[in-house]
């Protein structure tokens, strides 16, 4: 039994999900940029040599969980725009910002507990130091616009469940009920 070919309809995805799909495709191209800087004056030498290392030339436990998380948000996207089927426990806006918001934490951990270790030799005149490029920087708006998207579509998508609130026909005597009996205007 062979089944038909899903064809590939980005209009299928609203336009928070667009915005999570082109943070997720950010965010993967931010992994080939220059995440840490390792710096080291060897002995001798009056200029200090250092090297860029992209998340796969720092790749830890940290930058696979990354990696996980956002090509399930790509699969996500990809499955809803050619219309298949996907169970979850939640609407897709929540996924994606819950998606988002861990990238964040994890980028965090990153910078903050993780940094890659330097090898400190003993013909090294000054310690080796490791610090922070601009494609970190790319990766952290990409994971918080993936967050963002993921708010405003989980907020569009409770909007649009919520049932509009009738008129509400005694809001003047509401009002006038909250208004200290000394200010209020005699009835005709």
């Amino acid at each position: 039994m062979s089944s038909a070919p899903h064809p590939l309809r980005p209009s299928l995805l609203d336009d928070g999900l667009k915005l999570a799909a082109l943070a997720a495709a950010v965010f993967l191209i931010s992994l080939f940029l220059p995440w840490f800087t390792k710096s080291a004056l060897p002995e001798g030498a009056k200029e200090f040599a250092t090297t860029s290392l992209s998340a796969f030339g720092a790749f830890s436990w940290i930058e696979a969980a990354l990696l996980l998380v956002d090509a399930a948000v790509l699969l996500l996207l990809y499955l809803r725009s050619t219309n298949r089927r996907v169970e979850l426990p939640t609407d897709d806006g929540t996924m994606v910002a819950i998606a988002g918001g861990w990238m964040l934490i994890l980028l965090v951990i990153r910078v903050v507990f993780a940094k890659p270790e330097v090898a400190s030799t003993a013909t090294a005149a000054v310690a080796p130091t490791v610090g922070l490029q601009w494609g970190l920087l790319i990766a952290m708006g990409a994971a918080g616009g993936m967050l963002a998207a993921g708010l405003a579509t989980r907020a569009f998508v409770h909007a649009a469940r919520t049932p509009a609130a009738a008129p509400d026909t005694d809001l003047e005597d509401d009002l006038e009920s909250q208004v200290p009996a000394r200010w209020r205007r005699p009835r005709a």
